[in-house]
């Protein structure tokens, strides 16, 4: 079946995994790789980049396909509140941002968004 999605990333069936913390490793990212879909790897789920770039290896070792990773920065933001920190941890995974302002703005809009909604919602819960 050929649909945008199997044509933009060279899959066979238009399925993508979830990047399910703790639940997407190497294994898993590979075999859905390996049955035409696109497995993704969780960056959360390992400790730091050095840990990331090690279970990729492993992916890679496992699946010639396709695969993707969720390079999410959030833990570093959420821990200490650092945008720049947890970008920085995001961009140390080499490869895989390969622009990181628009990273930051991207976060930045979200984050931005996300807070007028919240005070959007608690003025409407106070009213």
């Amino acid at each position: 079946m050929k649909t945008a999605i199997t044509e933009m990333f060279g899959i066979e069936h238009p399925i993508v995994q979830g990047a399910m913390q703790w639940v997407a490793r190497a294994e898993l990212v590979a075999a859905v790789s390996n049955a035409g879909g696109l497995g993704i790897l969780p960056a959360l789920s390992q400790p730091d980049p050095e840990a990331l770039r090690s279970e990729i290896a492993r992916t890679q070792s496992m699946t010639d396909r396709p695969f993707g990773v969720n390079p999410t920065s959030g833990r570093r933001l959420l821990e200490n509140g650092d945008l720049n920190a947890g970008i920085y941890w995001a961009g140390q995974v080499q490869g895989l941002i390969h622009d990181i302002p628009m990273v930051r703005e991207l976060i930045l809009r979200i984050v931005g968004e996300a807070k007028a909604i919240i005070d959007q919602r608690l003025r409407a819960t106070l009213e």
